[in-house]
This record gives C-alpha cells, structure tokens and sequence, in this order.
C-alpha cells in the first residue's frame, strides 16, 4: 500500500507519527523495505515499534558505488592507490550496509551471488527477486529506421563513473582501429559523464532522457545494446532491449550476465578488451545479429513480474507464515505479533 510519506510542511517527527498511523490503520502482514534511505530507515524503525514482521531486498550494490566514486578521485596514473582504495571502500560500506540489514528477519537479492553475500554477512534466510519486463511496452514493432548502413550501438541508463560508460571511449577507438567505421554510440539519459562522452567517444550522441513510446522506439531502433556496468545488481535496461528484440553485450561482473544467454541472445565480457572484441565480432556479422534479435526477444518474453512476486510470495508465507490467500484471516496480528525479530 503506497504511503505519501514526504510532506514538506511538516516535520521528520510529525510525518513519522502520520506514517505511523497509517500503517496501525492498514494493520500489515508484514513491512517490506529496499534498502536504506530515509524511508527505509523510517520503515525498519516502525515495524520494529509496532512488532511487524521485517522484509528486506537488496537493489542497489552501494557498497561498489562507493569504492567506484571514491577511487575516480585518484588520477588514473595511480592505477595501484585507485584499485586498494576501491577494494577498501567496497569491504567497509558492505559491512555497514550489512549490519542495516540484519534487523530485517528474510532478505531478497536479485541474483545468486548477492544472494550468497547478504546470507554470509547476515545469517539470515535470502530468497530470489528477480525483474520482470513489460513485454508489450518494449516490443520489436517500435522500430522504425530503416537500413542506413549505421550500426546503432545503444545505452540506457545514468552517465555516471559507476556504470563504467567511460569504456564506451576505448571501444569507439577498438572499433576504428578494426576498421569499423559505420557506427554510431547513442546514449540515453544524463549525468555528470554527458559532455565527456560527447567529446571522447567517437560517432557519439547524446539522446538525453526518454520515457514511455519514445524509450521504447529508442530501444527498437538499437541494433546492439552494450551496458558496461560492473556494479549492477540486475540491470532491468538489460532486460528491456532483450525485449525490443536487440542482443546486449554486458560484463561478467554483477546481474546482467545472468540475464543474457552467452552465444544466443548476446554476449558476455570479463574487461574491457573483451568488450571491445565481442562488440567487433557483432559489428561484422549482421547474421548473428538478426538470429540474436530473435532470441532476445524470446528470452524475454520468459520474465514476467507475474512469476516474480509469485516466488515472492511464496518466501513470505513459507518464512513468516503468512499467506496472501486468506487476507481475512483474523488472527493475523496476534501471529505477526509472537514472532521474534533479530537482535
């Protein structure tokens, strides 16, 4: 039930007190919260006030977007300094954000490996959530240019030194080097890396922010997607060029690599050089491409949110007991109320 928890006319404690009210009114299940921002903080405090069950999900790898902030402060030079800066950042913001986490009684992480992290640091039980895609919003049918002998190489997403899109420069450079010419880099959203790119990266336009049609018409028009993000813990935008029917080129690091079938709808890279090398090899094989495309789309087309919460779901009533078939049930509190929360 979505809460209207920001008020700018009042303050921190009366907006607490409103949300407060609001969920006595609502008289939940359980609190479920994504991590930990001001309203996350707010929802952790109330359940454990009010003797609410207590469900996390991890979304956002911030521990590695600050080793990556923090390591961008260091020229380039000192290659040595940045890589034990980010891997100090990195440790120490995990820990932290950890110990957030623990007071929560069941977690979610969106693939395997930080499913295992957040068990180890935690010892609490973490399940799979998965993203869906609105497989009719982000459809094939959108495109609509027609064969320019451009090959439309697509980003979607934040320019910012944590997605990497700095690597987008030494792939233009691979791609003249091998005597690829016919391309074009289009990127889609802002951030502080905008005019970097537009001055370092070859054949390289700056669409700005889409939403909607015109994001999906963005999508479909790509003829590869390449997202060369390292600290994603899914990758959604990796999802919904799947959808558009366009093969995605991502890295071995984080979530993308377990949304794209190696060989059948994309490709995976361990650096930069291999990025480099797969986005070569699909420049020069438009077949591949084309037989990509309709993996792709069909791969897609097996993400569901339906199939999502379902498993979502599931972990509530197995974990906690509780069971979004019977809502009426009139014992409810009285169960949510003797279980235990973490120490």
């Amino acid at each position: 039930q979505p809460l209207r928890y920001h008020d700018p006319r009042g303050c921190p404690r009366q907006r607490r007190f409103r949300v407060r009210r609001t969920l006595q009114d609502f008289s939940p299940d359980l609190v479920h919260i994504t991590g930990p921002s001001d309203v996350g903080i707010l929802g952790t405090i109330l359940a454990h006030q009010l003797n609410i069950p207590l469900v996390a999900s991890w979304h956002t790898n911030v521990h590695e977007y600050a080793g990556t902030r923090l390591a961008s402060l260091f020229p380039r030079s000192l290659s040595a300094t940045r890589s034990h800066v980010a891997q100090w950042a990195e440790k120490y913001s995990f820990r932290i954000t950890s110990l957030y986490y623990k007071a929560a009684r069941l977690h979610f992480a969106p693939n395997q490996e930080l499913i295992d992290q957040l068990f180890s640091a935690t010892r609490r039980p973490c399940f799979l959530m998965s993203r869906g895609v609105d497989d009719e919003a982000f459809h094939p049918r959108f495109r609509h240019r027609q064969d320019d002998g451009i090959l439309e190489i697509g980003y979607v997403g934040r320019l910012t030194t944590e997605k990497n899109v700095r690597d987008f420069a030494a792939l233009g450079h691979a791609l003249l080097q091998a005597g690829v010419t016919n391309f074009r880099f289009t990127f889609v959203g802002q951030g502080s890396s905008s005019q970097w790119l537009l001055q370092n990266v070859p054949n390289a336009v700056l669409a700005g922010v889409k939403k909607g049609e015109e994001l999906a018409r963005a999508y479909a028009n790509f003829d590869l997607f390449v997202f060369p993000s390292r600290t994603d813990t899914f990758g959604n935008v990796v999802l919904e060029a799947l959808a558009s029917g366009v093969p995605a080129i991502v890295t071995d690091a984080g979530g993308p690599k377990f949304i794209v079938r190696r060989g059948e709808c994309g490709l995976v890279a361990q650096n930069v050089a291999e990025l480099a090398a797969h986005l070569i090899y699909l420049a020069s094989h438009a077949e591949v491409r084309r037989s990509m495309s309709v993996v792709a789309r069909q791969n897609a087309l097996l993400a569901s949110w339906q199939s999502v919460f379902a498993s979502v779901y599931d972990a509530y009533e197995s974990q906690l007991g509780i069971s979004q078939r019977n809502p009426q049930q009139a014992a409810r509190r009285s169960s949510a109320a003797s279980l235990s929360f973490p120490t």
